[in-house]
Parts: C-alpha cells; structure tokens; sequence
C-alpha cells in the first residue's frame, strides 16, 4: 500500500474532528447552561464614577456649578447653555449641564460650600412640571424624602432660580415658585431674585434684565471675580471633501432615519406618517386659512390619547434659508452643498445640536430655527463681525438700547438673515441671491452657538384613537400677518413657521399651487406665501402624488373624567374647539358600544356634554359644520352645542357683539348647579391671553355666588346683568302721606316696634339658615374624610399594584433576558458549527480532488496495464514463432522502432533490470558449452523473462488499482457519512435557534403585553387619583368659603344682636318718654277744664286766666320743640345703625311677611323730617 499523501491526512484528522464533536454533541451543545454575568446598570461606573452622581462628576472635572434644566420643548435647555457659557466667559467658572432625569438627588446636600446650584424650570400645561423635572419635584416636595444627612434638609445649598413660562395661563412659573418654596423650607439659600420669563411678552428681556442682578450678587456670595474668563467657541466646524455621501445627514432627525432601520417613533425618532386627508375649513378664497390634515399612523407603533398632542417638525422656508446662506457667503451651490462635521469643544457644557456629517444648507434648513426672531444677546455678540463700521454700530445699538430693539426687531418681526441685510443697506423684500446681499465673514460654529435648534410645532389632535384608531387629525389655523413697520425696516408679511409648512403640504396634497398673497383686492406681486422642502432629505417625504411629514405623539393630561355620568362643560372658540372635537368622537364611539350592547337606554344616565363654540361668521369660518348635528344624534341629547358668531350674528341691546362669555353668563345658573351639585368638568382651550381669562374670571364669580347662597344679595341675584349689580339698598320707605302732626310720637314707637319685629324675623331667618350651612360644613367635613380615606385606600391599592407590576415586568425581564442569552449561545454554537461545516467542506473538497485525481491514475494504470497485455501477447507470439525457427534462421535483434514500449514507460526499474541482464549475458559471452548458432535459446529465455516480469508488473498493478478502488469507495462512503451527521448536527442547530427564537418572541410579547396592561393600569390610576384629588380640592374649596361665610353670618349675627340691644333700649326709652309725654298732656287738659269752668264761674279772672294758659301753651310748645329736638337725635342714631347694617338688614327684612313688612301708616312727623 502506498503511503498517505497530505491530502489524505487532512481528511482523516477533519473526520476525526467531526466524530468527536458528534460523538460529545451532548456536552458541547445541549448540556448544562452557563450562567451569564450580568451587570447592574445603577452600579455601573466609568472610571470609578457613578453616572446617576453629579457630585462626584462635579468634584472629578473641578466644576464648581450645576445646572439643572426642566425642559419639554428645548427652550429651558438653551437657557440653562447660555447661563453656563456666561459663568465660563465672565468668572471663568466651568458648569455641568445635567439633565435632571438622569441623575438621583440623595446627595443633593453634599454640594461643596463653594459650589452652586442653578435650576432652570419650564411650566407645562396647568402649572405641571416637564416629564424630565417629574421626579426632581417628587424629591423635593416630599418631606419624607430624606438625602444623604438622613434628613430633608439642604442647610448650606446656594442655588440660584430662573423659571419659563407664560402670564396668560393661570399657574404662571407655578413650577420655579414651588421649587423656590421647597428648597427654601429645606434651608437653601437664593442668590439674586427668582428669575420669571413671560413667553407672552418676551422671555428673552425677561432673562436678560434678570441675569445682570443675579451675576453681581453672584459674583460677591461665591468669591469670584469678574473677567477671569474668555470668550471661547463652543464648536469647530471642519470642511469635509472625501465623505461618503450617502452617510451625510440632509434632513434626516434620526440616525435610524439614515439608515432606514425599524425602531421606536418618539422625539428622538419622528415617524413620516403619509398624509391621507387634507382640506380648508375656511369658506375658500378667503383671507384666513384652517388647514384639516389627516396623518396615517399603521403599522408605525404609534397609539395615542384623546386630548394628546401631535408634534410636526418643520423647515425652513426656503427664502429664509437662502437669505442667511447668501448673507454667511455661503450662496454659491457649491459653497451650499459642502460637507460640514461639527465637533464639541466641551460635549458636558455643549453639545452638537443636530446630527453630523452634514452640509451647510440643510444645517439651517432642517436643524437651526432661522426663523426666530433674532435676539439681542445674538446682535451684540456679531457686531465685531460687521462688514462695515456702520453696520457694527448698528448692531451694537441693536444689543444695547432695549427700545430700539424692541421697535425695530420686535415689532418688526424681523430674522437674523433680514437684520444682517438690513444692517449693511440690502433690501429684504427682495429675492436674496450671492449679487445682492452682502456676505459677512461670520464662522459657522457662531451660528450653530447662536441659534436654537428647531423644534416641533405641537397641535391638540382634533381626533379620537377609538374612532380613528390608524389615523391623527389635526386642525390648523395658518399664521400670517403684517408687521410694524419702523425708521429702519418697512412693514412686511410674517409667516408661521409650522402652519406654513402645513399649508405646504395641504396644497402639495390636493395639487393646488402656491397663491399670491393680496390685500383689499391689490395684488402684492412681490410677496407669496412662502415654500418649504416638503419633499423631504432624498425625497423620502414624497414620490410625486403622495407625501409625508416626520410627526410623533406627546402625552397630555387634558383627559375626559373616566365615568360618563359626570356632565361636562367645555369652551372652545374658534380653533380652540379641536381637542373637544376629539373628546366629543370619545363620546360617540363609547356611545356606539354601549348602545349596541345594552339597548336604547344605555345612555339615560350618562351626564350632558355641553360644548360653547364661538366663530366669526356662520359660512366663513364655521369649523365641522355638518359634523356636530351627526354627534348630537349619535349621543340621544346627551350633546348640546351653543354658538355665538360674534360677526353675523345677533347683538346685544346696546349694540355689542355677542362672544362665548356672553353665552357662558346666560347660562350661568345650570352651569353652576352643574359644578356644584353634579361634580361637572369645565374645560377651556382657546385664546388664554383674552378669552380664557374672561371665561375662568366669570365661572369663578357665579361659582362664589352659587357657594355662599345668596345669602346677601337676595336668591334673585344672579338675575341680574353683572353691570347692574347693586352696592348698597336704598331708603327703607318711599310712600308719602299719613296722618296729623298730634299722632306723630305714637306712630313713631308703632314704628319702632315693627322694625323689631321684622329684625327678630330676619333674625331668626339668618339663624336658620346658619345652622343649615353649619350643618353642610359638617356633612362636608364628613364626606372628605371619606374621600381622604378612599383615597389612602386607592393609593395604598395603586401602590400594590404597581408593586405586583413591577415585579412581574421584572421577572419577565430575567427571562426574557436568559432567552437573549440562549438565544446568544445558539448563535454562537451555529456559528462555531458553521465554521466546523465549513472546514469539513473544505476538507471533503480537497479529498475529492484526491480521490479525482486518483480515478485518472487509475485510468492511465488501466491503459497502460492493457498495452502490456498487448505487449506480452505480442512476446509470446514472438517468442513461439523464434522457438519455430531457431534450427533455419540465425539469431536475429528484437524488433526496435525506437519508440520506447510501455513497460519501459511505466516501469523504468524492470527495463534497467532488463538491459543490465542483456549486458552480464553479452559480458559473460557464450558458456563454454553452447557454441554460437545456440543465440536463440538465449533469446528465448530472456523473452520468457521478460514476459514472467510483466506479467508480474500486470498483476501488481491490478492488485494496486483494485486497492484505490477500495479506497477510493471508503472514501465516498465515509464522506457520506460525515455529510449526512453534519446534516443532522445542522438540523438539530436549527431548530434549537428556532424554539429560542419563538420562546424569545413569545417572552417578548408577553413583556410588551404586561406592559400595555401596567401602563393602562397606571393610567387608570392616575385618572382615578386625578379625578379623587379634584374632588378633593372643590370639597376644600367649598369648606374653606363655607367657613368663611359662617365666619362673616357670625360677625353679622354679633352687630344684628348688637343693633338689636340698641333698638329696645331705644323703645324702652321711646316708651319712658311716650308715658311721660301723656301724663304731661292729661295733666294740661284737667289745667284747661279747670281753668274754662272757672272762667265761666269768674268771669272777672277770664284775662288773668287767658294770660296763664298762654304762657301753658308757649312752655308746652318749648316742650315740644324739645321732644321734637330729642326724637331727631334719636332718629339719627338709629339711622347711623341702620347705615351701618344695611345690607344686611335688607336681605333680612326682605324674608318677612308683607303683613308684618308694610307695617301700620307712616305718621306725618317721619315725612315731616325726611326719615
């Protein structure tokens, strides 16, 4: 047998291999699971430091400031930037900039004593944090919260406040004052004023008037000096020539978006949700437009909420984009298309707004907001950029002078691109091209510093997911209008940048074309509604029929009550109604499943859904018109719509528009007992600046009215229009007439006793209904002891529950995680497999090229085995022919053609033996007995050789052929073999990673399952709490005026007991007086008779007598004017006391009868004063 060639040896160690690993399959790949480490993402450190510890960040970099933002749109963030990069500029002080989410506050009290801590707080919604600021707050206004020391305390914490938000909403800055009150509480101290920036007006002056106070107090309670610091850039552009370009960003927000790779649709990832539905709400042709726009949401993951909002991020118009590229010099196409990376000098103090590789168009087309009005920080700081001394000058008035800017910028609307062409003397209404608009030399990193990054534009979805489940509607007023025109800059149109952009796709949409804005019937021929990108980056966003936006949901806690037997209010003029549009569609599709399952009565004790809605004109700009009455129908009465078209619609007596107030006032009576007896939600949405105010300023006024029962003002108050309201009663009486001037003291005691009368009913009255407000205080105290007690229950039931949640999510996490790393381990299993696979296949590759190669050795064997057969059939026919002719002829030389025979060719050693027998026969010469005619013997023997020799040679090679062939089937057959177990190896691998697939799958789905049913549960939580925490807050509300209404009933009560003493103590003494004034006129009559009998008897004393009585008759006239002198001082007191009391006594006479009311005739002598 031969000896084994490489080849051989190969096959045999990978067979060797393969049996082995078959053989141990059970242990390699089937056996125990080793377990995998796993880490602890809350105790994971880099270099030693925890990342959730900003201490140990803020001691590890030598920081001596941290920030904390509390941001929803990115506002509070640029803010809490700008503060850092002042602290470096000015005191040379280095800050972190943390978001608050991302880090624990239990050792917010170890800030070194040299450090600070300045927080920078957004207002969200009705005075809420941000949803990175939720848990900071928590924190902080949890007393049982306690930080490092064991204590809530913050002894010794320096922090510095400024807070974001808006005036015309009703929690103005609530978030920055409550963190001030908390941190204040827990022993911090303040340095400088809290800082309040008003959007409504402007929150950069705000910020700006605020931060010079707080640097000056700063600089003196830390120790710093100012000008320890220098200007520095915040970023390095480099110019990029050899990108690949399909890694460039054009517009792409996400990474995944570039690389058009599955993930989840958030702030972070919008998803380019085709739109499906576009139309104008507006009468068309008009001079307003209300965009409906419809954005398909399947197969995105996207769900949402009634009440949530829908963000839609925007570009730049494109003139916008052109003006500040040609005033940067960067107007050329060339210069326009150039690839830009932005690299961070100091990623902790500012980080890269936008993603990177880039080009310079669309860095301030899709990334920078361009469109904002310029800020006069930003004008001061490119003054020493200007191209001229003039415009340098200009700028720095601009950056300076609080009023030319706001005159000129403000007013005038006007963007950085128009002020850098206004500056050097271009026209900004003209179409802005490299030729006439004069380039700055402005480095870019100053403009990626300078400007915000462009944000979404939120919208209330005017839509429910339970009628809509795929689709979001969104209901849009487009923003347009004309500027202030100033010295400097004419007056010019100004364009929202979102409703705009969303006008765009309207029109792209239904094919319309961009129209020419006009005005009073004159064609503006050089202004047009602006035009935006909405193609998209790479065209992504249309394929020339269709197109798309990059939307995503943001979470509202503007929601429904969750029972539909509480009634709801809800006030929405104008655009203001689409949220309600959303909850009314709520209404109907529960509507639908409740009559469909219990019948024409389901809804018979659902509460009424009131919605008051105001528009200019009926067929102008009436919103879902033909909707409402559809609505109405669905919900069987349950749904009541009152309009008020302040245009055409009807008017007030004097003349005045009618608005949705007006209709708020007129049904303001079931309103109230819709709040106060039926637990009813009022929502308002609109106009916060003018409208919200006047409808929250006049629920509040009818609601105290409704609490403090009319007790004042009589149960016909609200009857009256609230201009007409009275302040003070009139004069008890205005009857005029009665009786003789002599009846005038009896008739005033009468008098007296009749207001005693009515007082002691009004009186008693007051206390009645005293002890019936005291009563409810009680039943009221009692039923929010209740609550408070369902309350601890439902929370300590949520918290449980929560808990048992939690516990389940984690438990489903573990396994989920040992299927990844089962899954893991199969993967690397069928990898090793694979290669192993591989290896064999090589190996069984190369053995079939050995075994080829063999069958062709086989074959020349075979051939050249057959030429010897022939050869030797040809010998021993020679040598039988020489045996014949031996005796006749002489000995004759072999046959030689000179071509070598096969043996000689194939076996060189037998021919060699063969010669070197020729020779030792021709050396050795004849034998001594042969004589030379006996040649031929000789022949023939070497003949017989020869052919014995080769057929020796025929049969080994025979023997040896038959051996491959052997060889050649064992190794067929083993390599079938090999084949047929990696087979099955492969087989098993397989559906191994298949079960770990599907268990994977399955843990994932019941993960993202307990998910859905944690977060509806939280949901339903929060709904409940939500809605036991309003409760409570009308039940104390209503405790607190309740008690402060027995409070001023109590205070009535003691000066209508003290008026009363004084009334009887002034009867006592009308009564003395009164009795003493009769006996006076008894005794004078008896004088009189005596004295007219004794002049009839002496009619010699009639003179004396007549002189006696008219002295009687001048003191009793004396007398009288005295009672009269003294009855008037008395009328004045008690006149002064019923001044005093008025009201009161007002609404108390008003309860008594009209008999005891009229009261007998009034005497002459009250007319004769004037009482």
């Amino acid at each position: 047998m031969p000896p084994l060639t490489t080849g051989d040896v190969a096959i045999l160690g990978v067979s060797a291999a393969l049996a082995g690993a078959f053989i141990f399959r059970g242990s390699l790949f089937g056996g125990a699971k080793t377990p995998t480490p796993t880490v602890n993402k809350a105790a994971a450190v880099d270099d030693g430091i925890d990342p959730r510890d900003f201490v140990a960040k803020m001691k590890a970099g030598k920081k001596r400031l941290v920030i904390f933002y509390g941001s929803q749109t990115g506002t509070a963030e640029e803010y809490a930037i700008r503060l850092a990069k002042e602290a470096k500029s000015r005191f040379g002080l280095t800050s972190l900039v943390c978001d608050p989410e991302e880090y624990d506050f239990e050792n917010l009290d170890q800030i070194p004593e040299d450090c600070a801590v300045i927080f920078v707080m957004a207002t969200y919604g009705e005075g809420e944090p941000t949803d990175n600021a939720v848990t900071l707050m928590q924190n902080l206004a949890d007393e049982s919260f306690a930080f490092s020391n064991g204590e809530h305390r913050l002894d010794g914490l320096k922090y510095v406040l400024f807070g974001l938000g808006n005036k015309t909403y009703e929690q103005f800055n609530a978030v920055a004052r409550q963190i001030d009150d908390h941190l204040t509480k827990a022993g911090g101290t303040r340095i400088g004023e809290r800082g309040e920036g008003d959007d409504d007006k402007s929150m950069e002056e705000d910020y700006l008037e605020w931060k010079d106070k707080m640097w000056n107090e700063f600089s003196s309670i830390l120790g710093v000096e100012e000008g320890a610091g220098s200007d520095t850039p915040d970023f390095v552009v480099n110019e990029l020539n050899n990108h690949d370009y399909s890694k460039v960003y054009l517009g792409e927000l996400s990474a995944r978006a570039l690389n058009k790779t599955k993930g989840i649709h958030d702030l972070k990832n919008p998803y380019p949700s085709p739109i499906v539905v576009s139309k104008e709400l507006f009468r068309h042709g008009g001079e307003r437009n209300c965009i409906h726009l419809e954005f398909d949401t399947a197969g995105s993951g996207i769900t949402y909420q009634h009440g949530d909002h829908v963000g839609v991020w925007p570009t730049n118009a494109d003139v916008e984009v052109d003006r500040l590229l040609c005033a940067l010099g960067l107007g050329s196409p060339e210069r326009r298309k150039q690839v830009i990376g932005v690299e961070s000098l100091d990623p902790a103090l500012a980080k890269v707004p936008f993603p990177v590789p880039t080009t310079y168009e669309t860095a301030l087309r899709h990334y920078v907001d361009i469109s904002a009005v310029a800020g006069r920080q930003v004008l001061n700081s490119l003054a020493k950029y200007a191209p001229t001394s003039e415009a340098a000058a200009m700028l720095q008035r601009l950056g300076t002078d609080k009023e030319y800017y706001h005159e000129v910028i403000a007013n005038g609307c006007l963007k950085l691109g128009e002020v850098l062409q206004l500056a050097v003397g271009n026209d900004s209404h003209a179409k802005p091209t490299p030729e006439n608009t004069t380039a700055w030399n402005i480095p870019f990193d100053v403009i990626i510093s300078a400007i915000p990054r462009l944000q979404p534009r939120y919208y209330s979805i005017s839509s429910s997911p339970k009628m809509h489940p795929n689709k979001i509607h969104v209901t849009c007023v487009v923003l347009k209008y004309e500027s202030v025109e100033s010295a400097v800059a004419k007056a010019k149109w100004v364009f929202g940048v979102g409703s705009n952009y969303i006008l765009n796709l309207k029109m792209a949409h239904a094919g319309e074309t961009v129209p020419v804005m006009s005005e009073n019937g004159e064609t503006a021929a050089h202004v047009t509604n602006p035009s935006y990108a909405i193609a998209g980056p790479r065209s992504a966003y249309s394929d020339g029929s269709s197109y798309k936006a990059p939307i995503h949901v943001r979470r509202s806690t503007f929601r429904l009550p969750t029972n539909p037997k509480s009634p709801v209010i809800m006030i929405g003029p104008g655009t203001g109604v689409a949220p309600f549009r959303g909850f009314i569609q709520e209404r109907v599709a529960l509507a639908r499943k409740a009559l469909e399952k219990n019948g024409p009565d389901a809804l018979k004790e659902w509460g009424q859904i009131t919605l008051f809605y105001g528009c200019r004109d009926e067929h102008d700009d009436y919103l879902y018109k033909d909707e409402w009455p559809q609505y109405q129908e669905e919900l069987k009465g349950k749904f009541d719509l009152k309009i008020a078209f302040s245009r055409s619609g009807p008017r007030k007596p004097d003349g005045s528009k009618i608005y949705v107030q007006d209709l708020i006032w007129e049904d303001r009576k079931r309103i109230a007992d819709a709040v106060l007896n039926q637990k009813a939600y009022i929502y308002i949405c609109g106009d916060a600046k003018n409208m919200a105010k006047s409808v929250s300023f006049l629920c509040h006024r009818f609601s105290i009215i409704f609490s403090l029962r009319c007790l004042t003002e009589g149960s016909n108050y609200l009857d009256m229009e609230p201009w007409k309201k009275p302040r003070s009663r009139s004069h008890f009486y205005s009857r005029e007439g009665g009786k003789g001037k002599e009846n005038a003291h009896l008739d005033t005691v009468t008098e007296c006793n009749g207001e005693c009368k009515r007082l002691s009913v009004a009186a008693s009255i007051v206390h009645k209904e005293l002890t019936e407000v005291r009563k409810t205080v009680r039943e009221l105290s009692e039923d929010n002891a209740i609550l408070k007690k369902a309350a601890e229950t439902e929370s300590q039931e949520a918290a449980s529950m929560k808990a048992r949640m939690e516990e389940v999510l984690k438990e489903v996490c573990s396994q989920l995680d040992g299927c990844r790393s089962q899954l893991d381990n199969y993967k690397m299993r069928l990898e090793r497999t694979r290669s192993a696979a591989e290896d064999a296949s090589d190996q069984l590759s190369k053995a079939a090229l050995v075994i080829t190669k063999k069958d062709e050795d086989i074959t020349k064997l075979n051939t050249q085995l057959e030429a010897l057969r022939k050869e030797n059939e040809d010998l021993k026919k020679l040598l039988e022919g020489q045996t014949l002719q031996t005796s006749a002829q002489p000995p004759q030389e072999p046959p030689h053609s000179g071509v070598p025979s096969p043996s000689a060719i194939i076996l060189p050693s037998l021919e060699n033996t063969r010669e070197q027998n020729v020779t030792q026969t021709n050396v050795d010469g004849p034998s001594s007995t042969s004589a030379p005619e006996q040649g031929p013997p000789d022949d023939i023997l070497r003949l017989n050789r020869i052919v014995s020799t080769k057929a020796h040679v025929i049969k080994s090679l025979e023997n040896e052929v038959k051996e491959l062939r052997d060889q050649h089937l064992a190794l067929k057959t083993d390599r079938d073999s090999r084949i047929r177990e990696m087979t099955n190896i492969l087989d098993v691998v397989k559906r191994g990673k298949r079960k770990a697939e599907d268990d994977f799958l399955e843990e994932r789905e019941a993960k993202r399952r307990a998910r859905e049913d944690l977060s509806k549960e939280i949901e339903r939580r929060e709904d409940a709490e939500n809605s036991l925490a309003f409760e409570k807050r009308e039940r104390d509300r209503l405790l607190t005026e309740i008690e402060s209404m027995g409070r001023s009933i109590d205070s009535e009560l003691a000066a209508r007991r003290r008026l009363e003493d004084d009334i009887f103590r002034m009867k006592q003494n009308s009564t003395k007086l009164a009795s003493k004034i009769q006996g006076e006129w008894r005794e004078r009559v008896t004088a009189v008779e005596n004295q007219y009998q004794a002049a009839i008897q002496e009619k010699s004393a009639l003179e004396e007598k007549l002189r006696v009585q008219q002295a009687a008759e001048k003191e009793d006239k004396e007398k009288v004017k005295a009672l009269e002198v003294a009855i008037a001082s008395i009328q004045n007191i008690v006149n002064g006391v019923v001044t005093a009391q008025e009201p009161s006594i007002v609404a108390a006479a008003s309860r008594v009868p009209s008999s005891i009311s009229e009261g007998p005739a009034k005497p002459p002598l009250i007319q004769r004063f004037g009482v």
